[in-house]
Formats: structure tokens, sequence, C-alpha cells
């Protein structure tokens, strides 16, 4: 009997327990056209990736990790000049965030201060793979993110740009606001509590402050207006 309760008891009592998560990623794009060629090329946009959060109360460390099933190609579909973010770090007790970020084969290690969000709480609540979850929102530019978090895991890590929340973020979805067809959903796909996991800091490129960075990438954007005019898509 002793062991049947210590089973059932809540994960939020092992707060202070480290844990490992992995989310599926897919996302979604509506092309301009209705072409076959374009039909493949938003299904292969679409098939799924997988991200591994290591957390606690207040560290993350998150990777894209691989996971190809027999029936899954390699093959992956790249917009010119699209930022994928290879692996980062937070760290909510020092305010820091480090992430190596990956455009185009350029690699650069960016170091800066936690972003806070201003998340708009609301009072939807599901299940979701049988923990309570609340739903919240945000506007950032051209992007609304809404988010479904569980205060019975107390964390403030999420996938990607879907944390700072008062619990550990299960499912995300990040929508273009002025085309809602296109957009990133993220789902919880496993959580187990390991204390043995340790979090990855980053080294990977250029170290890089979030000022240099934003500079560099204004200044690339400009450049591939010229070259190609609308960013392209390219087939690796």
């Amino acid at each position: 009997m002793r062991l049947l309760l210590f089973l059932l008891l809540p994960f939020s009592l092992f707060a202070q327990d480290k844990f490992k998560v992995e989310y599926e990623k897919r996302s979604y794009i509506k092309l301009d056209g209705n072409s076959e060629q374009y039909r493949l090329m938003e299904e292969q946009f679409s098939r799924p990736s997988y991200l591994q959060l290591l957390g606690d109360d207040n560290r993350c460390s998150l990777k894209e990790i691989d996971r190809i099933s027999n029936s899954q190609s390699s093959t992956q579909m790249s917009i010119i000049g699209a930022e994928k973010d290879l692996e980062s770090y937070l760290d909510f007790t020092k305010n820091e965030m480090i992430v190596s970020k990956d455009i185009d084969g350029k690699i650069f290690l960016i170091s800066n201060q936690i972003k806070p969000f201003e998340w708009i709480i609301t009072r939807e609540t599901k299940k979701i793979n049988g923990y309570n979850a609340k739903k919240a929102t945000y506007k950032h530019q051209d992007f609304l993110y809404e988010v479904w978090y569980s205060t019975d895991i107390k964390s403030k890590c999420g996938p990607d740009d879907a944390y700072g929340l008062p619990g550990l973020v299960l499912e995300a979805k990040i929508i273009h606001i002025e085309k809602p067809d296109n957009y990133t959903h993220y789902k919880i796909d496993q959580l187990t509590i390991d204390n043995e996991v340790k979090f990855n800091v980053p080294t990977k490129g250029k170290p890089t402050t979030a000022e240099e960075y934003k500079s560099f990438r204004a200044e690339y954007d400009k450049r591939l207006q010229e070259a190609y005019g609308n960013t392209g898509i390219d087939k690796d």
C-alpha cells in the first residue's frame, strides 16, 4: 500500500527533481500555388522533428535530437535565411541565456539576458498526458503564441521561445497572425524524472552579443532581399 501511495503522489511534490522531456515539433506552411510540387513541399515541411529538454525549477537546456523512423526520409526542406537554434541554455536564477544559432551554415554563440514575455493567463484548462494544463497567450511582432502549461510541474521551461510561465509548457502553437495557416506546433511526447541529467551549456559558434547578432541579421536580410527578392525555398 505504501508503494502504491508513493507512485500516485503528484509530480509537483518532487519539484526539486530534474527531468527530461521530449517534444514533437511540426511546422506547417501554406504556399501560394496548387501544383504538385508545392503540395510536396508543404508535406515535407510538416514532417516531425524532436526536441529534448532537460530541466528543473530554474534551468533548461534544449536541443534537437535525431529520431528518424524507417518510413521517414532524412531529406529536409529549408528556407534561405531561416534561423535554427542548435542548442540553448537558460538559467532563470542568473537571468542568463546562451544560444548556439545556425543561419545558412554560419553558427553564432549568442549570450543574452532572458526576455520577459507578457503572458496573458486565460481561464481555459484541459488535461494533457494526465497533467492539469492552463492556457496562456501573448503576441510578439507578427506571431501569436498559444501555450498550455502545467503547474503540476514546477519549472519555467518550455520549447524554443515558449518559456517563463509558472509551470512546464506541455504544448505550444506559434501562429503567423496574417497567415494563420502558417504555424509551428509543439506537443510533449515523453516526460521522465532523471536526477542524473547534466545540463548542456552551448559552446559551438562565434561568440556574439545579442546586439551584434541583431545588426548582422539586419544586414544579412538586406543582402538576401537584394539577391533573391522574397525569401526562397531551398531543398538540401
